[in-house]
This record gives structure tokens, C-alpha cells and sequence, in this order.
């Protein structure tokens, strides 16, 4: 466990890497759903299983997210994203509304050093920035290849100084 207050500044950043279009949103609720019928699934992750399956998801962004930087419960906010090659960034209001590990289980927030499909609420509409990440419409077809960081405006200033001077930040992990 690793808590978010516990992990440098210059670390406190989620990855996205792939932008699921609404196609590809359902057939990942489809397949979060089949998962949930292969054994018995912990209350307390029936509440998140239900909220996803049950929930309307069609204003949320939802990204493929590379290993989280810390623990990170579900309503985190973040208020800066950026390009971590270019340091394009641009100020926005991201709510984490619900979280999917890389293997199809609803979870209620982001443990340290795993991959999600993460999905957030955008009151002030979706960054333009996500519309350079390539979009799929199948969450078994992530390319991983274009990313953008997902931050607070208060640790951006050490993000951006990593990135710059070569730090390896979430790339290396």
C-alpha cells in the first residue's frame, strides 16, 4: 500500500494511454459483468460492480490508465492534463467516478502498481488533450503507445521538472 500523501510529488500522476469509445465501454461492461459470474464477489466490491453495470457511464472519459502511483480512491479529483513528451497541459475538473482492473474486476479505488480502466467524470466536458490518444473500441486492443498524465495543478511543477530533467516518473514503472 502506498498512500497518496506518501508518494513524492514528482510521482503523483496517472497515465493514460488509450481513450475507450462508447462501443468499447460496453463491451467492457459486458465483460466486467461475465467476470462477476466466474466465482462469488466480495461485498465490497459488489457495490462498485453494481454502480458500473447499473450506472450511467455515457458522460463519463474512460482511459486505459498504466500502474497507479498510489493508492487512490474513487473520487479523487484532478485539475490538470498534460502531454509528458511536449509538456502541453491544460487546465480541466476530472472526478475518478469508477475504476476496472486490467483483468475485469470493479474496484473501489486504484491500488499502487496495477493497470486500470479508469472512468471520470467531466463537468467542463473532456480535455481536447485526449483527442490525441488513439481510441478503441475493444478493451482487449490497447496500444499503449501515445500518453497523457492526469495530475493536480499544485504537483505539476515537480512533474514537469522530472519529465524535463529525464526522470522516469510513471514511464519506468
Amino acid at each position: 500500500m502506498r498512500s497518496i500523501e506518501d508518494t513524492p510529488p514528482e510521482e503523483r500522476w496517472l497515465m493514460a494511454t488509450d481513450v475507450l469509445s462508447p462501443r468499447g465501454v460496453e463491451r467492457l461492461r459486458k465483460w466486467v459483468a461475465k467476470s462477476a459470474t466466474t466465482g462469488p464477489v466480495e461485498s465490497v466490491y459488489q457495490e462498485q460492480l453494481q454502480s458500473f453495470l447499473e450506472g450511467d457511464v455515457r458522460d463519463c472519459l474512460t482511459v486505459f490508465t498504466l500502474y497507479a502511483y498510489a493508492d487512490v480512491p474513487l473520487g479523487t479529483n484532478y485539475d490538470l492534463v498534460f502531454d509528458p513528451e511536449t509538456g502541453r497541459c491544460e487546465g480541466t475538473r476530472l472526478e475518478l467516478c469508477h475504476a476496472i482492473l486490467h483483468y475485469g474486476v470493479a474496484v473501489p479505488r486504484l491500488d499502487h502498481g496495477h493497470k486500470y480502466f479508469c472512468l471520470f467524470a467531466c463537468p467542463e466536458g473532456v480535455p481536447p488533450l485526449f483527442n490525441e490518444l488513439p481510441v478503441s473500441h475493444d478493451h482487449r486492443a490497447i496500444e499503449a503507445e501515445q500518453q497523457i498524465g492526469l495530475c493536480m495543478s499544485s504537483d505539476w511543477p515537480a512533474i514537469r521538472h522530472n519529465c524535463q530533467s529525464g526522470g522516469t516518473g510513471q514511464r519506468g514503472r
